[in-house]
């Protein structure tokens, strides 16, 4: 069976900053710090996703897409990720973009 993603790919990129965003204001600079995928993706408040396993696909998506880019590290068998140095770069950058 084909995974059919939940996330348009228009909305992937808006997405994925809003979350980079988020962990980088927990993280407070510090690129190590481990943080659950589903905690940061809950504090977004995004609407759209109906029950629990909709909403655990559609932030694996987003970590997925942001893994890809070298701005996240996951740990095995763990839902826990952290900012790589070049995410904390690029969530530093793009966070000052999106505030103003």
């Amino acid at each position: 069976m084909r995974h059919v993603p939940l996330i348009r790919e228009d909305q992937l990129r808006n997405y994925s900053n809003q979350f980079l965003c988020q962990l980088y204001r927990r993280a407070q600079g510090i690129n190590e710090r481990l943080f659950s995928r589903y905690e940061i993706f809950n504090a977004l408040g995004l609407r759209g996703f109906t029950d629990d396993e909709g909403t655990r696909q559609a932030a694996d998506e987003i970590v997925q897409n942001l893994i890809i880019q070298g701005f996240i590290g996951t740990i095995e068998n763990s839902e826990e990720i952290r900012l790589t140095i070049h995410g904390l770069v690029e969530a530093r950058r793009i966070c000052t973009d999106m505030s103003h």
